[in-house]
């Protein structure tokens, strides 16, 4: 049955129709007799309108707002003082009494809950937080589990101490709520099955899922970490390039210099593949090319420069911004005395 807010009534030429606000106006927002019902006035307001055309003053009691009763007179011309306006004490008892029924009513429910909930402890940490579990729903599903038992068999409000792994405990308390675990790829599915049973958990496989938000943001990773390791492996070769290209430099060096008087030393790469392989054909060279083209210069360098200082000579290198390698005519390395 609908309430008397529920109805709207009309007055057409001294006939009275009631028609409901919900379904049948509302249906209709531009409709003028939707408009109409939207601005008939609440009698109640109303009321204290009369009310201060009589006395020039209005007692409200605490459920009026008194914002709706200014702006009702101000719509009918009147300018009510704030003073002309004052609450109805004769309601505070009452109020007052009504407040503290729901704070104690509020008091009441939270001790309650607050029975539902178990909190559990290990070395001194509380494992849920700032938080505990409901023995209803998410303990009553699981009979068979440790951390139900547990709290059945607990007389007081105490927290309960428990053995096991902190950093595994969240997805333990998953299942008791979801009976589904949603695993992040760095933790073990097995390590959380094995904490699963010692709290006498039996997940199934298809209960444990991974989590596969994390798999774009991994590949990423993956990707970022196999670029790292090739550019790694790469400047180890070119490092182990270098150290060949010097030793075999530093041999053809040393067997010029017994050919000679023992004054500057030069040579070319041509002449250290001879020195290495006998021959420059162009098929050597290609070979000796594809060994070296990678080479650390700089890890060549300070190598040659070190040996030659230990044999009395000074090194000194091919001109910068040249490929010693392509550069036939030029020498790649040039030994000088030290005085």
């Amino acid at each position: 049955m609908a309430s008397g807010s529920d109805l709207v009534t009309f007055n057409v030429g001294g006939k009275i129709y009631q028609v409901l606000r919900e379904p049948t106006l509302s249906l209709h927002p531009n409709s003028l007799l939707t408009q109409l019902a939207e601005d008939k006035q609440d009698d109640k307001e109303i009321f204290y309108v009369l009310a201060y055309h009589r006395d020039r003053k209005i007692i409200l009691p605490p459920a009026v707002s008194m914002a709706a009763v200014q702006q009702e007179l101000k719509r009918f011309g009147l300018d009510v003082k704030a003073e002309e306006i004052v609450p109805d004490e004769a309601y505070f008892p009452s109020m007052l009494k009504q407040i503290d029924k729901v704070v104690a009513n509020q008091k009441k429910l939270l001790q309650d809950q607050q029975k539902q909930v178990v909190t559990f402890w290990q070395h001194g940490k509380n494992l849920l937080g700032d938080a505990g579990v409901l023995r209803e729903p998410t303990l009553s599903l699981h009979p068979n589990s440790l951390l139900t038992q547990l709290a059945e068999d607990k007389q007081d409000d105490k927290e309960i101490f428990v053995e096991g792994d902190q950093d595994l405990f969240n997805y333990v308390l998953a299942y008791h709520r979801d009976r589904k675990i949603i695993l992040p790829p760095n933790i073990s599915a097995a390590a959380v099955q094995q904490e699963l049973k010692r709290f006498g958990l039996d997940a199934k496989t298809e209960e444990m899922v991974r989590d596969g938000a994390y798999y774009p943001s991994m590949l990423k990773q993956i990707d970022q970490l196999v670029a790292n390791q090739k550019n790694l492996l790469q400047k180890q070769q070119n490092q182990n390039a270098a150290a060949h290209l010097m030793s075999i430099t530093a041999q053809a060096l040393m067997e010029k210099s017994a050919k000679g008087n023992g004054e500057q030393i030069s040579i070319s790469f041509d002449e250290v593949v001879q020195n290495k392989f006998g021959s420059t054909s162009s098929e050597q060279r290609s070979f000796a090319f594809s060994c070296f083209k990678g080479f650390e210069q700089m890890h060549f360098k300070e190598s040659m420069a070190a040996w030659a200082a230990s044999i009395g000579y000074q090194a000194t290198f091919w001109p910068h911004g040249t490929n010693p390698l392509r550069n036939k005519d030029s020498p790649m390395v040039s030994l000088t005395p030290v005085a």
